[in-house]
């Protein structure tokens, strides 16, 4: 066969073999002739090559010659045969010019874009490899590309020297191994050493090679095969088995140079092919054997890098971007990077790329009908949110006048025509114009713009092209804007086209445009056997396709052919198939069973060992260039060889067709017009309706789609399971088209039939599978066994598995394995596999820790016994529910409850079981759901009074941003946290990764080992084999979660358990304690540097609980970007409340500022941006002056809320203050520093005391104290105070008070009888010498939430302080223990949500514009547009699901106005009927009132109440109100004495009080809780419970302080009114008359009056002035202004101390400001003649100004240095830490104590540990030392001076001094401190001073 013989080893028979004789080329075959190929090109290539042009020999076979051919290189064409080709350039472009550059290098020329200069280049012909932009370059040519195979086959390497193209034919085979030799262009003969010269056939006939280490003769045994590179693999004695990663070989260059990573999932040899290239993050997308398409949207969460699992940072940041300023983000193109846009909300337009729009709000868009209707135009002339309401009607045409917010009076000249006939035009929505005053008869009617139009003297004929309006939507994408109907009456009909040879068409939008560069290339890659690919359609994505090598091939080249390097049979055999335009397959290592196949989009069946018989129909391919302009596309040869012989013909009433491109088609008729409004939607226009009329031109769907239209565009519709989607059926399959609308193709799915048989495909025949687990695997699970399917075909039937799990061993093929358990488990596996679980010994060394685990698909195990299993059957079934956009949910989990899983419809309550339910569409997607339902995704329509708003979303698991109007990208990363495919892997210390996170990607996830394991498996955890110590010990980690690894095999002891990624950790020879900080593996920059991630738990079972919180504003958010509100209220909201305005900022952006606006509140109407509105607005009774005026001037809103009401208004709170509203009054406001949920709240409960704030107004901060739970002793102001606690709680009370608890010592001669108790308002049972269970409903406790018109929600009863407050309506946000700032997605509730929410109501905008409904929260009901609702219960009564409930009794009082009595039968009858059913009527009273007037009270008792008690009695004085005026009583609300409103009365009585009404008046606001006789008021309790204590048993001290109040009045008038004053002055502060004394009336500033007076009080808990002066400030300063007015005094400046005050026996009166010195007669002594020096030594110094009280905490930097020579001045040294002096120590006279101070200014205090004379410690800053005789008593009073001790300092409420003085006065005693009741003695025998300083 003209070959030659060759024997390589004459000692050994049989291993002759046949060689190919040069230049034929062949492997050798033993025993028989080689197959030798001639490839001419070898020879003569050069001819070609030398031009730029490859050479092709179309048979190898070596008696086919001289049939060679030239061939040109794409996109150049031409070929022939023996010689150069001319080669010409159909497709133009700069190659035309550049061409014969680059054929003098003998390089070919590309030009990848025709529509750019200077990008043509110069490219290597294959086999070389090279280019170079606009020149030539240096062409590279590895011979061993195509001839590695020879060598290869026989164990050898190839390798070329020289890789010029010049140097063809030195490529050689070498040996490798234990081989030398080398042969040129054929196998070398080896030599080969040691036992290889033996052995080494059997490696050869395997390809691989010999290798002997040691080739000492005595030492046998050692010889191996090894693997050739690229293989790896070796085996000692034996053939090895190779691996090899494809990506490590020619291949991998394929995805590198596209930018991409390859990725090689199965290296056994075997496998071929299935490399991959995949997208680098963030971008999302693999393929394989060819360059992905990569996918990223900028804008949402959905990229992620299928290798990693990383989310796209930036993405997210992107997004939130947008959403921080109140917009939309969008990313037009998931191909392209850097085209995201942020929009603006409808109804406000503006977008703008990479950064938040400027938003525009034309209201002409909303409210221009109102003028077109009159024939007038609409101008808006500031289009910003700020501005509203200031759009206008203007005249057109002859007409003047304009008009704000309704239609023009439209004036006309006395001689224009239009005087008299613009009616004929205005009522047909035109306007009138008379070009020519002196002309009559020419007035025309005029179209409004955008219409275009005019008729003289008559209607005219307008025309509307929506292109004018509406047209830069398709110009902006580079699209063309057309209007086929323009008529006025067809409004939305206009669509955006593509242009060019991109194909789309979309309906009032941009549409999505495909150019697909395949349809005008792919024959380069066709004739070639290989597939065209263009991995971006983007129009302006140009130069980007490949050609991709197809069968057993790999290879791909960017817009050229690719280099193929074929495998198998087929790297010999492939040129007979590729030469005929096919490929060549072997589907295995058979020999003989390669065959040709026929390359897409040719179609045929292969043919084994030869050429197959393949058709090629061009219009599957090119026949979208026909359809998109409404032609019939034809090919009139089928034949592989035939091609560009298709047509477009032209259909319909058009006539003509053309060759390989769009006709020009002729039309008659009415198609003659009609025609191009057919062809703009790609279809055809027919003369006549269907009915056979030919006076009407149709639009008539191209087929296969079937529709038709007259006169206009046709909806086509298409049901692709007609025409491609046979192939379903012809495969035994179903097939479905979800959507079957002509403009969605390609979505028709196959689907597996029969009940066990599961797997669908979009687009092509789907992968059946039986998974036989399914039905027969209850028999493995029953066992506690796991059954598996190791081979799913339909086929392969009863091959399903029963395994062992946990500690067992054993399978068994379709039945259940006998298990061998080891350890524990070998005598306690039966107490688990009889529930169907397996049994785990995790330490083999430990007792007692054998567990029970369930099996998958169930979770849970338990130490010791058996597990409580869990299943959620959505695990396996999801999948049914997820292809239609639908989710999964399991009702209920355990383990025996199964069948009820069922499907339902994202956001409404439709539901299926066991299969997708029907879900209820709204708005436009009852058009439109298939299209989204198809690709699995759910449809929303956020607006239903929207066009074209409708989006496409991903549901749950699956991520990615919605579309709109189209399928979303989504993403479906099975591995994800958490997820069932994650914690199957991780559970057995595996790792999980999902290699493709398309959604049509399920169940490929697999578990790979790690450590010092090997094993991988798909859809399952994988069957470990660990090496070293990890053989036997590997149990111990896997147990736990973790990976087994050995670091040293060859040291003992060191093997160690290791976290599984992404958590961290390990542990030699113990299990790890695994971290998963998730912040530091992944989520860091997805919070963006603008936010801080923390993750609160980083164990590795919390996942997805990281979250982002803003650096700057509020917000944060769960596993995602927070949306970042920045309220500018924060900051500027005193500038409007201060003027009894509301302050709202639109946008809460960092991005946008200045935006805030002032906003008249209540009845009133008004705004301003920065600042107060000069002149509110007001409705209804707040007209009035004197109403608005009370309310504004006390900065609170005037409320009417019935204007048919009269004497209904009321003055409301402005937040943040609260308080009930007072009907015709100012309301009374309050500003409690302790509210839940406030600083002092946390501070005071979270220690377990009780907080207080004794003066609840803004102008009084920072006092609240926290004070210890009785009998616990000790108050701390702005801080905790600290306890003096009772018996064991002096030890024991810090376990109480660090969980927010009290302790108390029943009886302190009892040991071990010490409980913690509950703390109100938290409730619970006391427990001895542990924390009692305390719970409380704080939604039920507080209204913080509902105030604000915000839903609240407790999460956990058993916390104090984590109530959430959530926004309402239409607003978005959260927060937690405080009100939530909101963040409105419409305009309507941007600009006018406070109106609702200072109203307690939400906020919505059902019409997505600048209209706004105010809602009721629930249970009540009510709502109102534009303004607030009136909200009311009623019906039947539902507890709010979740919150505690308890019974409540209500007093409610209402005066009927009508002359019969009241039956009290009827009245308890009716409101028994019609109140809700929870509600008791305990009582009915009924009294008469005025004449014709009866007063009804009624006491309600409330069963199973989740409300406060002022709540639920307001809510019961509506409902009283409410029934009966429905029975037609004429009813009032009377206040009958302010305790009748609702809830007072009782909230006094609850505490054993009574309720006083302190002003007879019906104002409703000056009421108290007094305590009953026997007991003293410690302060009245305005609006809350008194401080009710004992009065004194056995006679108290009288106690009496100077107090001074200024008035307005001038002295004469106030001393004619003095009994007056002091009655109002007694009423005022809840003493007697008589106990107020020593009244001084003197002048004051301004012409007003001073008055000094003092009050003496008897009371226990009143012992000293010091308590006495601040019980009464505190009780007078909130209340005593209001009794003086009573009287006609106007208070001009507060209650307070006199400048300086001194009991009546003292020397020095404070008289007046002008500080007058008076001698007290009964005084004059010795000590009154010193104390008299010292008095006068005060007048001196009297004229020097005054200075003020220093408040507590802060230091006085105001008093004077000068005059104080006798005094010793102590500087202030921080101290750095509170003192505590040991047990007896001392103190010098001259030492003196440091001042300390806390971070927050307060002083710190002391705790000394001498004994007083009481025998208790001194503490809170008293340092007490007993003075002997002759020593001094030291008094240091820095602290809060509990005055227990000797000289303890100030008394509680003291003032902090910089000051400590020393001064000794007489030698008898120091007062030290600057503070109430320290400093100068009074006397000298006295051991404590009682006067001074204040």
């Amino acid at each position: 066969v003209g070959q030659t013989c060759t024997d390589p080893d004459l000692t050994v028979p049989g291993d002759w073999a046949c060689v190919c004789i040069l230049p034929e080329m062949g492997a050798n075959r033993t025993r028989a002739p080689a197959d030798c190929k001639l490839n001419e090109c070898l020879q003569y290539g050069t001819t070609c090559t030398s031009v730029g042009q490859s050479c092709l020999d179309v048979d190898l076979d070596p008696k086919s010659i001289n049939d060679w051919t030239c061939n040109c290189v794409a996109p150049a064409e031409g070929k022939a045969r023996g010689i150069a080709a001319k080669c010409k350039y159909p497709n133009g472009g700069e190659c035309e010019l550049y061409g014969d550059l680059c054929a003098s290098a003998g390089q070919a020329c590309n030009d990848p874009d025709l529509t750019k200069e200077g990008n043509w280049e110069c490219i290597c012909v294959p086999p070389t490899v090279g280019r170079g932009v606009a020149s030539t370059t240096s062409c590279d040519l590895d011979e061993c590309v195509e001839s590695s195979y020879i060598c290869a086959a026989a164990g050898q390497l190839c390798n070329d020297p020289d890789k010029s193209p010049s140097a063809v034919g030195d490529w050689t085979c070498d040996c490798t191994g234990s081989g030398v030799g080398s042969a040129v262009r054929t196998v070398a003969t080896c030599s080969w050493a040691g036992e290889c010269a033996t052995e080494h056939r059997r490696c050869i006939e395997a390809g691989q090679t010999c290798r002997d280490a040691n080739t000492d003769p005595a030492a046998l045994g050692d010889w191996m095969c090894v693997c050739v590179n690229p293989q790896v693999g070796s085996a000692t004695g034996g053939i090895a088995r190779c691996t090899l990663d494809e990506c490590s070989s020619a291949v991998g260059t394929i995805c590198a140079y596209a930018g991409q990573t390859c990725h090689d999932p199965d290296t056994s040899v075997s496998s071929m092919g299935d490399w991959l290239c995949r997208c680098k993050s963030p971008s999302s997308g693999e393929a394989t054997a060819a360059v992905a398409v990569c996918l990223l949207d900028e804008c949402g969460y959905g990229g992620v890098d299928s290798g990693t699992g990383m989310v796209c940072s930036q993405c997210a940041a992107n997004r939130a971007k947008c959403e921080q300023a109140g917009q939309t983000c969008q990313d037009p193109d998931a191909h392209r990077n850097g085209d995201w846009e942020c929009v603006c909300h409808p109804p406000q337009i503006g977008r703008a790329t990479n950064v938040p729009a400027q938003c525009r709000y034309d209201e002409c868009i909303r409210n221009h009908q109102t003028c077109d209707s009159r024939g007038q135009s609409c101008v808006d002339p500031r289009k910003n949110i700020a501005s509203i309401g200031d759009w206008e009607c203007e005249c057109r045409g002859s007409g003047s006048g304009s008009m704000v917010g309704a239609p023009a009076t439209c004036l006309y000249r006395t001689n224009d025509e239009c005087l008299y006939q613009a009616t004929v035009c205005t009522s047909q929505g035109q306007a009138c114009h008379d070009p020519g005053l002196d002309v009559v008869g020419d007035w025309k009617c005029v179209c409004i713009a955008p219409r275009e139009g005019e008729a003289t003297a008559e209607v005219a004929q307008c025309v509307l092209d929506e292109c004018e309006e509406y047209g830069t939507t398709c110009t902006e994408a580079g699209q063309l804007c057309l209007d086929p109907n323009t008529s006025p009456l067809s409004v939305g009909d206009w669509s955006c086209r593509c242009q060019g040879n991109a194909i789309g068409l979309a309906k009032t939008r941009a549409a999505n445009c495909v150019l697909d560069e395949c349809i005008q290339n792919y024959q380069t890659c066709y004739v070639m056997g290989q597939q065209c690919l263009d991995p971006n359609t983007n129009p302006g994505a140009s130069g980007d396709w490949t050609c991709n090598c197809a069968g057993s091939a790999t290879g791909s080249g960017r817009t050229i052919v690719a280099t193929c390097a074929f495998t198998g049979e087929c790297a010999a055999n492939a040129y007979i198939c590729t030469n005929q335009g096919q490929t060549c397959i072997d589907p295995s290592s058979d020999i003989g069973d390669w065959v040709c196949a026929c390359v897409a989009p040719a179609d045929g069946a292969p043919m084994p060992q030869g050429v197959a018989t393949c058709t090629l129909d061009e219009c599957v391919t090119q026949g979208p260039l026909c359809t998109n302009v409404g032609q019939q596309c034809r090919d009139p040869n089928n034949g592989p060889s035939s091609r560009n012989d298709w047509t477009c013909e032209c259909t319909g009433s058009g006539t003509g067709s053309a060759i390989a491109s769009p006709a020009t088609c002729v039309y008659s008729g009415e198609c003659m017009a009609g025609s191009m409004v057919c062809a703009t939607a790609g279809q055809a226009c027919t003369e006549g309706s269907a009915g056979g009329d030919t006076s009407e031109w149709s639009c008539i769907c191209i087929p296969p789609s079937v529709g038709r239209a007259v006169g206009g565009v046709a909806q086509c519709s298409l049901d692709e399971c007609t025409s491609v989607g046979l192939a379903c059926s012809l495969s035994g399959q179903s097939c479905e088209d979800p959507n079957t609308d002509a403009t969605s193709t390609g979505d028709w799915r196959c689907s597996c039939v029969g009940s066990n048989a599961a797997g669908s495909a979009v687009a092509k025949i789907a992968e059946c599978q039986v998974d036989e687990c399914l039905e027969k695997g209850q028999t493995c699970t029953d066992e506690g066994q796991t059954c598996f399917d190791q081979n799913t075909s339909p086929t392969s039937l009863d091959d399903w598995i029963c395994s062992c799990e946990g500690s067992g061993l054993g399978e068994a093929t379709a039945t259940a394995a006998t298990c061998d358990f080891d350890g524990e488990c070998s005598v306690n596996a039966g107490i688990c596999t009889v529930q169907g679980q397996t049994c785990i010994d995790p330490d083999k060394t430990q007792d007692n820790d054998w567990m029970c685990a369930c099996v998958t698909p169930q979770t849970g195990r338990r130490v010791g016994g058996p597990a409580l299993c869990v299943m959620d059957e959505c695990i396996q079934n999801g999948v049914v529910c997820s292809t239609v956009g639908q989710m999964c949910r399991d009702t209920n989990t355990n383990a025996d409850s199964l069948k009820d899983w069922e499907c339902y419809c994202p956001g409404t309550l439709d539901a299926k079981a066991l299969s997708p339910a029907t879900c209820s569409w709204t708005g436009e997607c009852a058009d439109n759901w298939r299209t989204c339902t198809s690709a699995g995704q759910t449809c929303v329509d956020p607006n239903p009074d929207w066009l074209g708003d409708w989006q496409c979303q991903c549901v749950t698991p699956q991520t990615g941003s919605p579309s709109p109007a189209r399928p979303a990208q989504c993403y479906l990363d099975e591995c994800r946290g958490n997820s069932p495919a994650f914690l199957t892997c991780t559970a057995e210390g595996q790792s999980c990764s999902d290699p493709n996170s398309s959604p049509e990607s399920r169940g490929d996830w697999r578990c790979d080992c790690e450590g010092s394991g090997t094993g991988t498996a798909v859809s399952k955890a994988a069957t470990c084999v660990y090496s070293g110590e990890c053989g036997t010990l590997a149990e111990m980690c896997t147990a736990g979660g973790q990976a087994c690894n050995d670091p040293n095999p060859t040291v003992a002891g060191d093997w160690e358990c290791v976290c599984v990624l992404p958590a961290v950790g390990k542990a030699v020879k113990a299990r790890a304690v695994c971290e998963l900080n998730e912040c530091a593996v992944a989520h860091t920059n997805v919070c963006g540097s603008d936010q801080d991630c923390t993750d609160p738990d980083p164990t590795p079972s919390s996942l997805d609980d990281w979250v982002c919180e803003c650096k700057v504003g509020v917000g944060k958010a769960k596993v995602s970007p927070a949306v970042c509100i920045v309220d500018e209220c924060k900051t500027h909201g005193a500038v409007c409340t201060t003027e009894g305005q509301l302050c709202n900022d639109p946008t809460k952006s960092a991005d946008v500022k200045g935006d805030w606006t002032c906003n008249c509140g209540g009845s009133g109407v008004g705004s301003k941006v920065g600042g107060p509105v000069p002149v509110c607005q007001w409705s209804g009774e707040c007209k009035s002056n004197g109403h608005n005026s009370m309310c504004t001037n006390a900065k609170q809103v005037c409320f009417d809320p019935d204007e048919l009401v009269s004497g209904d208004w009321e003055c409301r709170c402005v937040a943040p203050l609260v308080g009930m509203a007072a009907r015709g009054a100012v309301a009374e406001c309050l500003f409690d520093e302790c509210e839940a949920g406030s600083a002092g709240q946390k501070v005071c409960s979270g220690a377990g005391q009780l907080c207080n704030d004794p003066t609840k107004t803004m102008e009084s901060l920072m006092d609240w104290t926290c004070s210890c739970i009785a009998p616990a002793v000790g108050i701390g102001v702005t801080r905790v105070a600290k306890c003096s606690w009772q018996g064991e709680c002096k030890v024991h009370a810090k376990a109480c008070t660090g969980v927010g608890q009290t302790c108390v010592d029943p009886n302190v001669e009892l040991d071990n009888d010490w409980e913690c108790q509950c703390v109100a308002p938290t409730e619970g049972l006391n427990r001895q010498m542990q924390p009692a269970r305390c719970s409380v409903d704080e939604c039920v406790t507080n209204q913080v939430c509902v105030n604000a018109g915000q839903s609240c929600q407790d999460p956990d009863h058993s916390v104090y302080g984590n109530f959430i407050c959530s926004c309402e309506g239409d607003g978005a946000g959260s927060a937690e223990a405080q009100v939530a700032s909101c963040l409105y997605r419409s305009l309507g509730c941007s600009l006018h949500s406070h109106v609702c929410t200072s109203h307690g109501q939400s906020c919505a905008s059902p019409q997505q514009d600048d209209s706004f409904v105010c809602s009721c929260l629930p249970p009540l009901g009510g709502e109102r547009a534009g303004g607030v609702a009136v909200c009311a219960e009623g019906g039947a009564f539902t507890p709010r699901p979740g919150l505690p409930t308890k019974e409540q009794r209500s007093k409610i009082a209402l005066t009927v106005n009508q002359t019969n009595p009241i039956s009290i039968a009827e009245t308890r009858a009716l409101l028994s009927r019609e109140l809700a059913s929870n509600v008791e009527v305990q009582s009915i009273a009924v009294e008469p009132a005025a004449p014709g007037h009866w007063r009804v009270v009624a006491i309600l008792n409330t069963l199973n109440s989740n409300y406060t008690d002022e709540r639920q009695s307001e809510l019961h004085r509506i409902e009283v109100d409410r029934v009966m005026k429905a029975a037609g009583y004429s009813v009032t609300v009377a206040h009958a004495g302010d305790c009748a409103v609702p809830g007072r009365e009782v909230k006094c009585e609850n505490e054993t009080q009574i309720c006083s009404d302190l002003d007879g008046l019906d104002t409703g606001a000056k009421w108290a809780c007094t305590c009953p006789a026997a007991q003293t008021e410690n302060g009245l309790g305005f609006e809350k419970t008194a401080a009710c204590v004992p009065d004194c048993a056995n006679g108290c001290a009288v106690v009496t302080t100077a107090l001074q109040v200024g008035l307005k009045q001038p002295p004469a008038q106030v001393e004619a009114e003095q009994q007056k004053l002091v009655e109002q002055l007694a009423e005022g502060l809840g003493v007697a008359a008589a106990d107020v004394t020593n009244v001084q009336i003197a002048a004051g500033p301004d012409g007003g009056s001073v008055v000094t007076f003092r009050v003496s009080q008897q009371q226990a808990h009143l012992d000293n002035e010091g308590k006495l002066r601040a019980a009464l400030l505190d009780t007078g300063g909130e209340h005593l202004d209001s009794f003086l007015a009573l009287a006609g005094f106007e208070v001009a400046s507060p209650l307070a101390a006199p400048p300086a005050d001194a009991d009546d026996d003292d020397v020095c009166l404070g008289l007046d400001a002008k500080w007058k010195c008076a001698l007290a007669i009964s005084g004059i002594a010795v000590a009154g003649l010193l104390l008299l020096g010292a008095c006068v030594f005060l007048a001196l110094r009297k004229r020097k100004p005054q200075y003020p009280d220093v408040e507590d905490g802060k230091q006085n930097t105001q008093f004077p240095a000068e005059g104080m020579d006798e005094l010793e001045k102590t500087e202030i040294a921080p101290a750095p830490a509170p003192y505590d002096a040991p047990l007896g120590d001392t103190m010098a006279d001259d030492e003196k104590l440091p001042m300390v101070t806390n971070t927050d200014g307060f002083a710190t205090p002391y705790n000394v540990g001498s004994p007083n004379q009481n025998g208790a410690y001194e503490e809170y800053g008293s340092r007490g030392v007993t003075a002997g005789p002759g020593e001094t008593a030291l008094a240091s009073g820095w602290g809060t001076g509990r005055g227990r001790g000797i000289n303890s300092g100030a008394s509680p409420g003291s003032h902090y001094s910089p000051y400590n003085f020393r001064s000794q006065v007489n030698g008898s005693h120091v007062g030290s401190g600057y503070g109430a009741g320290s400093g100068y003695g009074q006397n000298p025998a006295e051991a404590a001073g009682t006067s001074g300083w204040v």
